[in-house]
C-alpha cells in the first residue's frame, strides 16, 4: 500500500501542476533536508496504535514584586548581517562559528 500511496501523491502533484502552473513542478525529496515519512492505509484493522501520550507542565509563580529602581544605563542593540549583533558601545558579539570552521 505504501508504494500505491506514493504513486497517488505523484499523480495528484502532476495534475495540480498542469491545472495550476503557478503551483510549480513537483519536486523530489531532498537527501539533505527531508523528513523520514511513511504513509499507508488501514485495511480491515491491520494497523492500530497502542498507548496514550500525555504532556504535563509544572511551573511556580511567586507573587513577590521587586522594588522598582530607575535605570542607570541604557544600551542599544543592532542586528547586522556580518557579526549579527552590534551594541551601542561599539562592542560586537563574537560567535564561535562552528559550522564555518568545520
Amino acid at each position: 500500500m505504501a508504494l500505491a500511496n506514493v504513486q497517488m501523491h505523484l499523480e495528484s502533484a502532476f495534475h495540480k501542476f498542469f491545472r495550476e502552473p503557478s503551483a510549480g513542478f513537483p519536486r523530489f525529496k531532498s537527501k539533505k533536508s527531508s523528513r523520514k515519512s511513511y504513509t499507508t492505509n488501514v485495511v480491515n484493522g491491520n494497523i492500530f496504535l497502542e498507548g496514550k501520550y500525555f504532556a504535563s507542565l509544572l511551573f511556580c509563580c511567586e507573587n513577590q514584586t521587586a522594588e522598582k529602581r530607575p535605570a542607570e544605563k541604557f544600551i542599544g542593540i543592532d542586528f547586522a548581517m556580518q557579526r549579527m549583533c552590534v551594541f551601542s558601545t561599539g562592542k560586537r558579539a563574537e560567535y564561535p562559528m562552528f559550522y564555518r570552521n568545520t
